[in-house]
């Protein structure tokens, strides 16, 4: 449970397999984009980086039932990070369900707690 719901996990992923794998993912893809001006050009603005937490926490702990993050969050993005124009195609929202599920009361104070766990999960091995 994440923010009092459920999320979907890769098949064969258990609970101990989480701070190993999604946590990783997430924190990987946040880590990776967000210091590459390549991708993100603004990745120095706070807004910026909240808004890419929060993506990349939704895409590593997908809501139940949900395959795509849902336009709100995917525009949050686009509306708060400069996407370079050659990687626009990364954070592409045009098919983005409209819908959000139980998702939209998702709190980047929350994303920074499961980046700073990964990242802590980490520097411990």
């Amino acid at each position: 449970m994440l923010n009092s719901r459920k999320v979907g996990v890769a098949v064969g992923i258990t609970a101990t397999d989480l701070p190993k794998y999604e946590l990783s993912t997430a924190s990987t893809f946040y880590q990776s984009v967000i210091n590459n001006p390549n991708v993100i050009i603004n990745g120095a603005e706070k807004k910026c980086q909240d808004a890419l937490k929060t993506y990349a926490c939704l895409d590593a702990f997908p809501a139940c039932g949900e395959t795509r993050i849902c336009s709100f969050w995917c525009n949050n993005l686009i509306n708060n990070c400069q996407i370079n124009a050659t990687h626009a195609a990364l954070f592409d929202c045009t098919d983005a369900p409209n819908t959000c599920s139980p998702a939209s009361s998702f709190k980047p104070i929350s994303v920074l707690f499961l980046i700073a766990m990964g990242l802590a999960f980490f520097l411990a091995l």
